[in-house]
């Protein structure tokens, strides 16, 4: 499963944009995928973002936080055109909590190629096409009595889940909450 934000952009200069995820790991796996990198993706100027990582001029920082917190920062600057992608990150061993914040920024003058498909979270769960997922998440408020009200849908493996918010407002129609159950482990998610 992969959550998507649903949105087209082009950074005018002097613009940011940011995406916060928190996740909490039950799972191998996906700690090491995190851990590898921070689990976002985009495409820019219609190309994927994996594909073209490896030439972007990338800067690491790691800093040790107070309760042995770890505080990563990654800094992607593309070498032709003013966009910054930064991902700020702190890792919570106590609790096997992971958190991060993506920030697009144009750092010059013109305008940056589109930036679209962006996903805060972009993960693969172990397991096999006969496998299945159950996501857990509740309903935002409606103002009625089916506000809040816990839900829950079975995944096939490579069907999606999508998820966005209605009239600017995190909680309608969903609560970016979700625990995603499966067989070898799961994950809990905090969106926002």
């Amino acid at each position: 499963m992969t959550y998507s934000t649903l949105l087209r952009i082009l950074l005018v200069p002097c613009c940011s944009l940011l995406f916060p995820t928190t996740v909490i790991c039950a799972n191998d796996s996906v700690k090491n995928q995190i851990e590898a990198h921070f689990p976002f993706s985009f495409r820019y100027g219609g190309q994927s973002f994996e594909g073209i990582r490896s030439a972007w001029i990338i800067t690491r920082e790691q800093n040790t936080l107070p309760d042995n917190r770890l505080q990563r920062i990654v800094t992607y600057n593309d070498p032709h055109t003013p966009l910054s992608v930064t991902a700020e990150g702190i890792d919570y061993p106590r609790s096997s909590a992971k958190e991060w914040l993506v920030r697009f920024e144009n750092r010059g003058s013109e305008a940056t190629e589109i930036i679209d498909e962006i996903r805060s979270l972009h993960i693969r769960l172990p397991g096999s096409v006969q496998d299945s997922f159950l996501l857990h998440f509740a309903l935002g408020d409606h103002n009625s009595a089916e506000s809040f009200a816990p839900q829950s849908k079975t995944l096939s493996a490579g069907e999606k889940a999508v998820f966005s918010p209605r009239a600017g407002r995190s909680s309608d129609p969903y609560l970016p909450f979700f625990n995603l159950q499966g067989k070898e482990g799961g994950l809990i998610i905090a969106i926002g």
